[in-house]
């Protein structure tokens, strides 16, 4: 009996000693090598500020924070940090936000009427603080991008992992669906991922161009009047040995700048002259050659020639093209447009990041300044006024340097480095 008593004995400091080796391997290593914060201003009826104020009833207690020295930097659980370089162009304003963090885990919070946030939420479908998205098959995230109403990340190994809503076929998956899980597109290996407000486009290791979604207004390049497109499709470059090596996409506009620096759009015309729509792509800017170029909002579109040179064009009634004026609010789309133009800045500073979502534009600088322009109905563009401002505004930041920005659907959220 002694013996069997030592025995469970033994068993039972074995046991212990494997739930301490797993309890270790449970404990996430954090990376705080880099000192990141992320700041978030403006209207928030969609709890897209990240830091647990939104309060929805009968009426929403919507918080204004109307610059960043007025912000509260939003903190991740396990005190993990957002990595600047996980967010990409987002060019169609979005009701959720996120970052992946130095460790690699996938955040998001905000909106999530269409599970856009990756998590099941309950009605009314606000998240109102950071929660981990669970992707799919162990693989880890890469690059974020957000669309209108759902959501997308390119994985470290190419894979492209989509949720929220596929109403308009803009996951890829097959079949029209709303609500829809982390899911990894099938068959689909891709080196940049851009949503636009309700279609995708992926760029190929081998420089194809594969769209799918909403067609309505010809964003997916496919020269057709099909409205949705529910798996991924390639669009046709002109001819002439042309090949894609970066894309983007607004939202209702996609855009591809080639190997020699030509620029193609199809979905909405930016432009005064041809269609409305471009159902296929279609060579703009003719006698620029960009070394940067990025279609954003619903038809605007922005090349950067060099380092002192960026061109604007494109619906400018809110004076997102920052050049002091403004184009009338008329039905007639033709007169909403204006450019090409080049942007100045202040003290002859010159852009380094920029970002515009449909009505609102800004950049940093390559001094370290941030500045705003265009639509300032829900504070933000920072500067503490709700008014249009048609000429870049410099924005007072927090103590750091600003490293990435992008704009959500009512609100701006920075990333500064100290």
């Amino acid at each position: 009996r002694v013996s069997a008593g030592c025995g469970t004995m033994e068993r039972k400091q074995a046991l212990l000693v494997v739930v301490l080796l797993v309890s270790v391997t449970l404990v996430k290593t954090i990376d705080n090598t880099r000192r990141i914060k992320v700041y978030i201003w403006g209207e928030d009826f969609v709890a897209q500020l990240g830091n647990s104020t939104f309060v929805y009833g009968d009426k929403p207690n919507i918080t204004i924070v109307k610059d960043p020295l007025s912000a509260y930097p939003v903190r991740l659980p396990y005190g993990e940090v957002c990595d600047p370089a996980s967010i990409v162009d987002n060019g169609a304003g979005t009701y959720a936000m996120g970052c992946i963090s130095t460790n690699g885990t996938t955040w998001m919070w905000g909106g999530d009427s269409s599970q856009q946030v990756g998590v099941l939420s309950p009605s009314p479908h606000f998240i109102a603080s950071p929660v981990e998205v669970p992707i799919p098959l162990n693989k880890t995230c890469a690059q974020l991008s957000f669309g209108n109403e759902h959501s997308g990340c390119l994985t470290t190994t190419g894979d492209v992992v989509m949720w929220g809503s596929n109403q308009q076929g803009q996951l890829g998956i097959g079949k029209p669906k709303r609500d829809v899980l982390p899911t990894v597109v099938p068959n689909v290996k891709c080196t940049q991922l851009r949503l636009g407000g309700e279609h995708t486009a992926c760029l190929t290791p081998d420089h194809r161009v594969l769209v799918w979604g909403s067609n309505t207004v010809g964003q997916c390049g496919l020269n057709s009047n099909t409205s949705y497109y529910f798996t991924p499709q390639q669009v046709a470059l002109p001819s002439g040995n042309r090949t894609c090596r970066q894309l983007s996409a607004g939202y209702a506009v996609t855009g591809c700048l080639t190997s020699t620096g030509e620029t193609f759009v199809w979905g909405f015309n930016g432009f005064r002259t041809g269609p409305q729509q471009f159902l296929k792509p279609v060579r703009v800017l003719n006698d620029t050659r960009c070394a940067n170029f990025k279609v954003l909002g619903f038809n605007n579109g922005a090349c950067v020639v060099d380092k002192h040179t960026l061109v604007l064009y494109g619906d400018n009634r809110w004076g997102a093209l920052g050049n002091g004026k403004r184009t009338p609010d008329s039905r007639h789309w033709q007169l909403r447009n204006q450019g090409p133009t080049v942007l100045k800045l202040p003290d002859n500073d010159t852009c380094d990041i920029f970002r515009l979502n449909s009505f609102s534009a800004g950049c940093i600088s390559v001094s370290g300044n941030m500045y705003t322009w265009g639509q300032g109905i829900t504070y933000r563009l920072g500067t503490g006024t709700n008014h249009t401002v048609l000429s870049p505004t410099k924005v007072s930041l927090p103590q750091g340097t600003p490293v990435n920005f992008f704009f959500g659907l009512a609100v701006t959220a920075l990333f500064m480095e100290n």
